[in-house]
């Protein structure tokens, strides 16, 4: 991910001072391919020697808190991969102490920053009365692991969905709306219910093939957006003999030309992976530069630590 946030972060504007990774030869590498000023083994010698404003943390989330509080001690912005922190201890301390700082402190929450996510967000009234979202995800990711690894992958994901559906129920959310039905043999499946709305993640590391996709129905039209790819397609709510005959064929030529118009999108603008990351990396910079809220607000930060570790609990009291 080190090679994306480089590659998204000089799109947006910024110099990349530096990389580090524990095999020099690996950042020299990145060093060299993104014109870095110098490369490093460790995160001290890198924020004594060099002069930055902000830091990208790329690392497995175990390692997350160490790097996060020296980069926030050394007067650094910090925007890090997801999840932030594995507990939601660790994640209110950490924000505690950015806060004090007066720093900016976000994960890479980037599924709600791609242009069919953001789209939705800005009209989903067009669908009438939200009935049902729901987030699926198959993943490859555990594939070589462990178990105890396996199942923080799931943990990993789930903040996709939640941050997919902050956007359309903001603070109405809170962890007591969710119930965790499924927390074992590489298959997480967790509902919630907010006003009369039926929320559903499913995210299994065996159902293939791949996908990750964001299905929101209305009581007068439905969308759903491939997560991967970062486009939506939406249906009619007619209701008619007709329109069942059509469903299909209008469904499929919508999904092509949907496609297609996205895949042009992204190729102009030549955001080859991860759509969303640039637009979150520049409202970061924004948000840090600027003085203005950050992209990822504190309570989406905290609703995603406090059902992890809601996750976690499950499976302990199984």
């Amino acid at each position: 991910m080190g090679r994306w946030h480089a590659f998204s972060a000089i799109r947006s504007g910024a110099t990349i001072v530096a990389i580090i990774d524990p095999r020099l030869e690996r950042a020299q590498t990145l060093q060299r391919e993104f014109g870095a000023e110098k490369s490093f083994q460790n995160l001290e010698d890198c924020l004594k020697e060099s002069k930055s404003n902000i830091a990208h943390i790329c690392t497995p989330a175990e390692q997350h808190l160490d790097a996060i509080e020296l980069c926030l001690t050394h007067g650094q912005h910090v925007l890090a991969e997801k999840p932030l922190l594995p507990t939601l201890e660790a994640t209110r301390r950490i924000l505690t102490q950015a806060h004090e700082s007066g720093l900016k402190l976000a994960p890479v929450h980037q599924m709600p920053f791609q242009r069919g996510a953001s789209k939705l967000a800005e009209s989903h009234v067009n669908l009438g009365r939200i009935i049902r979202a729901s987030h699926t995800a198959f993943t490859s990711g555990g594939d070589g692991k462990s178990e105890p690894e396996r199942m923080e992958v799931l943990l990993e994901i789930l903040p996709h969905p939640v941050s997919l559906f902050f956007r359309l129920f903001g603070e109405k959310l809170n962890v007591n709306q969710f119930q965790v039905r499924r927390y074992f043999d590489g298959e997480l499946e967790i509902d919630g219910l907010v006003d009369d709305t039926l929320l559903r993640i499913s995210v299994s590391l065996r159902g293939r093939p791949t996908r990750s996709e964001l299905s929101v129905i209305g009581d007068k039209a439905s969308a759903h957006i491939d997560l991967f790819h970062g486009f939506a397609t939406y249906e009619s709510g007619e209701v008619s003999k007709r329109s069942k005959i059509l469903k299909p064929l209008r469904f499929g030529s919508n999904l092509v030309l949907d496609a297609s118009r996205n895949l042009i999108q992204r190729s102009a603008s030549n955001e080859v992976a991860y759509p969303g990351l640039r637009t979150l990396i520049r409202q970061f910079y924004r948000s840090a530069l600027e003085g203005k809220p950050a992209p990822i607000s504190e309570t989406e930060i905290l609703l995603c630590a406090e059902l992890a570790d809601k996750v976690r609990l499950s499976k302990t009291d199984s």
